[in-house]
């Protein structure tokens, strides 16, 4: 290990241990972390480029049938994670992560602990749940006049364009060649500001499609920083969507990060997601993934 990652680990430690009830070093830059929310749970920390990454499993199927039901799951949360697959199509991650490359560190990493525990206890029983009230800025929740121009502010500050959206939403082109995606940003009464695109909506889809859908954005969410893939039902209907949640007071440097992480989701994953809202299409993919994966693997 460097210096420099020898310090950072350090500095790590020193947070997860305000953060956690217990802590237990792993190896190199990596660690046990003892979490609760009612009742206690396990999780793992490591460093990865710059970024500590907080990571549980909850008591979770392997989604074969239900990867829509993870997607709502992941709507529902609010703060506190998200849900990932891994390649394999094993059991489905909860991860939060923080990037070290922002002051505060130490309230950040507390911060997400505690995140981590509220949406464990959203998901930890395994039992769908209701998108609550509040947890992407609608129902409500959505912030006031001076949230959204401060949130312009750091917008143009970081350099990307904004144009007026829905009621106190900015819409933001994204990085996308070739491809019309707009980032809905709205600022939030409780919490930090959330950003979202659609990438299906789900009236158009059937139930294979919903399957394999869910499946391509839950592995693919998990190879990119901070985007989650998520289910919610608005005015307009149920939709799949990429989002990220931020923190109270963001950066611009933060709002940066965040748009440029949905636009290489969006790059990554846009493409795939139109073709698959054929059924035909959908099924042999879920059949090439099951081939893939393997008998006895993914647990």
């Amino acid at each position: 290990m460097t210096g420099t990652a020898a310090r950072g680990g350090g500095l790590v430690l020193d947070a997860l241990s305000l953060g956690a009830r217990g802590v237990e070093p792993l190896g190199r830059a990596r660690w046990r972390i003892d979490l609760t929310n009612g009742k206690p749970f396990t999780a793992l920390a490591r460093l990865e480029d710059g970024w500590l990454v907080l990571e549980a499993r909850p008591a979770l199927p392997r989604p074969d049938e239900q990867a829509w039901e993870v997607l709502r799951l992941n709507g529902s949360m609010g703060d506190g994670g998200r849900l990932t697959l891994p390649s394999d199509g094993g059991a489905p991650r909860l991860r939060a992560e923080v990037p070290l490359w922002e002051d505060a560190c130490g309230a950040r990493v507390e911060e997400a602990c505690r995140g981590l525990e509220a949406a464990f206890g959203r998901v930890g029983n395994g039992t769908p749940a209701r998108a609550r009230p509040g947890a992407t800025g609608e129902d409500g929740d959505e912030g006031d006049e001076a949230g959204a121009a401060d949130l312009r502010r750091l917008l143009s500050e970081a350099g990307w364009e904004c144009a007026e959206g829905k009621g106190q939403e900015i819409a933001v082109p994204l990085d996308v060649p070739g491809a019309p995606y707009r980032a809905a940003v709205r600022s939030r009464a409780r919490g930090g500001p959330w950003i979202g695109v659609e990438v299906a909506a789900a009236g158009t889809l059937g139930p294979v499609a919903r399957r394999a859908l869910g499946r391509l954005l839950l592995v693919g969410t998990g190879l990119v920083r901070l985007v989650r893939a998520a289910a919610a039902t608005t005015e307009a209907g149920e939709s799949a969507r990429l989002e990220v949640i931020l923190r109270v007071s963001p950066s611009a440097a933060e709002l940066d990060f965040a748009l440029e992480a949905l636009s290489v989701a969006c790059r990554s994953l846009g493409r795939e997601a139109k073709v698959l809202a054929r059924e035909e299409v959908a099924g042999a993919y879920l059949e090439l993934c099951s081939r893939e994966r393997g008998p006895g693997t993914g647990s």
